[in-house]
């Protein structure tokens, strides 16, 4: 008899041997491979156990027999069997990618480093190698120990060559898989679209100080300043403002819809900034209306008075007034001298104060010497003014006495007539040179502690006149705090001023500080719009991708068309228009995506951002969730399906 014929014999009878065996098993074919794959080819010892331990079978009785059956079907059906085997492994694939940790035993500090590291595609499928290799090892070990026949060390000696198998192919597929699985979700992104598209993109934004600058514009709106329309970019810093900046030069609605908001809000920022003064300074008049109206009332009450009295005085005698004159310094006696003349010719008279003066002289003189204390109040020279202030009192007894008639000094009533329009304009013109280069805090605080209440408000008039001078000066971007907040002393001298105004020093300090966020946040609306309807960087890098992706194509067209003997010319033509198509196909399926993200970017309500900014830490969260399932949770489980197969196929 030939060999073959033997063979042939010996395996008929061994097939038969096994149909008697495969007779006695419990399990059907495809439930016994698929339990193979579930148990890393453990599947017929589990079944053996359990007959022997509840059905009486003796336990090599029984494992010859679930052998005998496995290995019957897998004779009869290989396609099959390996089909129920693998299926039976996947369960247990999922289960090792859940039950790596996110951290891969590090620290959560440590783990979310991890997932920052693995941002990149190149990090990211590193580390999806080494997961998978991890978990291909492992199954890979048990599959080949479960495959194993004989003794304890025939089973290691499959496990290890398992392992090696499992761990080689189980780090392959680790590192392929979170890329495959990333760049299917862009793409089901970019066919979805819409509003949760927008969303996942929101939530890429840092939030920054947005929750705390909402915050302060709600107090600042209790406290009485005019709402103030920022956007919720704005509220979200440089990544906010970048990514409206981005939107509004994309192709989209984003660019109109900004157009039409900010332009709208830089027209209303004159009354907006004159509501906000009002606001810290009160209900105040407009000055140069309010000095007329002062200017007039003096000239209606008090200069007839006055011309009475110097027309009725009587003569001044020489001793009244030469102690005083000595007792002038000189440089201000002659400053305050050369100030009489100029107001004498103004108003069309001729003054002399050689020899004796009149007492028309001497009005003259009390006024200069006034309006040099004046000077020398604003200049910070306390000392020089309070040396001159007695000087002039003792002018007015000279000039009080002089002009009494019946036991009545007609100049102090043309004083008390006069004092209280020219105290309120004194106290205007403080208010409007609070920003000048010479002006002292100290020596503002002293004279506005002399102020009555109604010196105080004219005050204010005259300072918050002052401020919209200067906001109107400050042109495009340039930054309108630091007109008044640009040194410590135009600090403490506006902290002064509005401590005087307010009553208290803790009400000043509030009102400073409601002023300091007002001004601030009017100077970034400004800036923003520049950034954002201006010729910017991100326009320009948007026009060079696109170049990049036509100019892409024609290169590879024009490669195409020499290798394959196409006309070039044509060939690199084809290629430019399919490197624009592609980019414009993406752009269109992302546009709605876009516009409702520079919808939400420009929104102004405070309530409606607080929404969104919810939104956009739910968003963050998924992302953070789908980030630890691509770095972690995929590779593992496809590496530890990965380590499988081999001993399937085996």
């Amino acid at each position: 008899m030939s060999d073959s014929v033997s063979a042939l014999i010996d395996r008929l009878i061994a097939q038969n041997t096994r149909r008697q065996q495969a007779a006695g098993a419990v399990l059907p074919g495809g439930a016994a491979a698929a339990l193979q794959g579930l148990t890393f080819g453990g599947g017929e010892e589990a079944t053996a156990a359990l007959r022997s331990l509840f059905g009486g079978t003796p336990y090599e009785t029984a494992l010859e027999q679930e052998r005998a059956n496995l290995a019957l079907y897998r004779e009869q059906n290989p396609i099959r069997a390996g089909a129920f085997e693998v299926a039976g492994a996947i369960p247990t694939a999922i289960a090792a990618g859940l039950a790596a940790p996110a951290t891969g035993g590090a620290s959560a500090a440590a783990g979310a480093a991890n997932v920052a590291r693995a941002a990149g595609m190149g990090a990211r499928i590193a580390q999806g190698a080494r997961t998978g290799a991890v978990t291909g090892t492992a199954t890979g070990a048990l599959q080949g120990f479960g495959e194993g026949e004989g003794g304890l060390g025939e089973r290691l000696s499959s496990a290890a060559g398992g392992a090696a198998l499992g761990g080689a192919a189980g780090g392959v597929v680790g590192g392929v898989a979170p890329v495959a699985v990333d760049r299917i979700q862009a793409a089901y992104r970019g066919i979805r679209g819409g509003a949760p598209e927008a969303e996942r993109r929101l939530g890429g934004i840092a939030p920054g100080r947005a929750a705390d600058d909402l915050e302060a514009a709600l107090a600042s709106r209790q406290a009485g300043v005019p709402a103030q329309p920022v956007t919720l970019a704005e509220r979200l810093g440089e990544q906010g403002m970048t990514a409206a900046e981005a939107l509004a030069q994309a192709p989209g609605a984003t660019r109109q819809t900004a157009a039409d908001l900010l332009r709208a809000r830089t027209a209303g920022a004159g009354d907006r900034v004159d509501a906000g003064l009002r606001a810290v300074f009160g209900d105040v008049e407009d000055a140069y209306e309010r000095s007329l109206a002062l200017r007039a009332q003096r000239q209606e009450n008090a200069i007839p008075t006055l011309n009475r009295a110097l027309a009725s005085a009587r003569p001044i005698g020489e001793g009244e007034v030469k102690e005083l004159y000595e007792t002038i310094p000189t440089r201000f006696r002659v400053r305050a001298e050369r100030r009489a003349k100029d107001r004498a010719q103004a108003a069309g008279e001729t003054i002399d104060f050689r020899g004796t003066p009149s007492a028309r002289d001497l009005h003259y003189l009390k006024r200069g010497l006034q309006e040099e204390i004046d000077s020398l109040y604003i200049n910070g020279q306390r000392g020089s003014a309070e040396i001159l202030e007695p000087k002039r009192d003792e002018l007015i007894k000279i000039l009080d006495n002089a002009t009494k008639v019946d036991g009545t000094s007609l100049y102090q009533r043309f004083r008390a007539e006069y004092a209280e329009p020219s105290a309120l304009l004194r106290a205007q013109k403080l208010g409007q040179d609070v920003f000048s280069p010479s002006m002292r805090p100290q020596e503002l605080k002293a004279r506005l502690a002399k102020m009555t209440p109604d010196e105080l408000s004219e005050f204010s008039n005259g300072l918050m006149s002052k401020i919209r001078e200067q906001i109107s000066k400050v042109k495009g971007e340039r930054n309108i705090v630091n007109s008044f907040f640009g040194d410590a002393r135009q600090k403490e001298l506006i902290r002064t001023a509005l401590e005087a105004v307010a009553g208290n020093k803790d009400a000043g300090t509030l009102k400073y500080e409601l002023l300091r966020r007002f001004l601030e946040t009017e100077t970034g609306m400004r800036g923003f719009q520049s950034q954002v309807l201006g010729g910017s960087a991100t326009a320009r890098r948007l026009l060079g991708q696109e170049l990049v992706g036509a100019g892409a194509g024609a290169g590879g067209g024009l490669g195409i068309g020499y290798l394959g003997g196409y006309d070039p010319t044509s060939a690199a033509a084809l290629g430019a228009a399919a490197g624009t198509g592609l980019r414009a196909l993406r752009t269109a399926t992302g546009g709605r995506a876009q516009d409702i993200m520079g919808q939400r970017l420009l929104e102004t309500d405070p309530m409606a951002q607080m929404k969104i900014l919810t939104q956009m830490a739910q968003a963050r969260q998924r992302e953070l969730a789908n980030q630890q399932r691509l770095n972690v949770t995929i590779p593992a489980g496809a590496g530890a399906f990965a380590g499988q197969v081999p001993g399937i196929l085996q």
